[in-house]
């Protein structure tokens, strides 16, 4: 097994697993954490499961548990860096949220009211379990924001001629994580079809949205990083506004970037 560029990143801690994507160091966590918990933690997130969504059709999602003859020590290797498991998009956002939410996963639903002739009854928000700790989400959402700034290159590199990491989003600290995974075709990963992607949470503090930009099969570059953080960037700028959220004159305006 290798990391998706087939470099190293040297000396792993949980930071620089997420900054360089590292499939090597995802795996070493997992067999740290080992079997149990792994497996705990995905359930728990909510993932190979319905969440009960108000809406009708939903998939479970794939989930190897570790039970029965197909499963070996070689399945969650693969499966703490996402090879072998496919989740929704609900899912994924629904687990993500539970991270902006302190380690708190709540009920994913989509109206706010139901209404039957002129009987109406709101749809009020529903905890479903605490998952983590609001110390442990605390540290994962600093390192995120340092993964969205070390992102903002992307857009911002041909816009300013710097290349430097500033804010993806200026005014404003939010989170993002990419991710590429390769799709399965009749039972064999296909090395040319991806799915590009970020999901994140803004803003970092006192969050009010969680976004997932996921585009298939990307044309120009497999990767999330070139393909979903731009649209990423875009969505979240816009609806800052929209939620009437003020930026932070303190966090570093574009204007003030020097181009090299």
């Amino acid at each position: 097994m290798c990391n998706w560029n087939s470099a190293g990143n040297g000396a792993a801690t949980p930071a620089k697993m997420l900054y360089y994507s590292s499939n090597v160091a995802a795996l070493q966590f997992g067999e740290i954490i080992g079997r149990d918990n792994f497996y705990k933690f995905v359930k728990m997130f909510g993932y190979g499961q319905p969440t009960g969504i108000d809406l009708a059709g939903e998939a479970e999602g794939i989930v190897n548990w570790p039970i029965g003859a197909d499963w070996s020590d070689l399945t969650l290797d693969t499966n703490s860096f996402g090879q072998g498991i496919a989740v929704t998009p609900v899912q994924h956002i629904t687990a993500i949220s539970a991270i902006a939410n302190g380690g708190t996963l709540m009920w994913p639903h989509v109206v706010k009211q139901r209404c039957k002739g002129t009987q109406c009854e709101d749809i009020k928000p529903r905890v479903v379990r605490r998952v983590i700790d609001p110390g442990v989400t605390e540290q994962i959402n600093n390192m995120l924001v340092e993964n969205a700034n070390s992102y903002a290159p992307v857009v911002w590199g041909p816009i300013t001629g710097s290349y430097a990491p500033v804010p993806l989003v200026p005014g404003f600290r939010v989170t993002a994580k990419t991710g590429t995974s390769q799709i399965a075709v009749n039972g064999v990963y296909d090395a040319n079809a991806t799915i590009g992607s970020v999901t994140g949470w803004a803003p970092a503090e006192n969050p009010r949205i969680a976004v997932l930009v996921k585009i298939d099969r990307p044309k120009d570059d497999p990767f999330g990083l070139n393909t979903a953080i731009p649209v990423y960037q875009k969505v979240v700028s816009e609806l800052m506004p929209y939620f009437r959220m003020a930026p932070n004159p303190e966090i570093i305006d574009l204007s003030q970037v020097d181009k090299q």
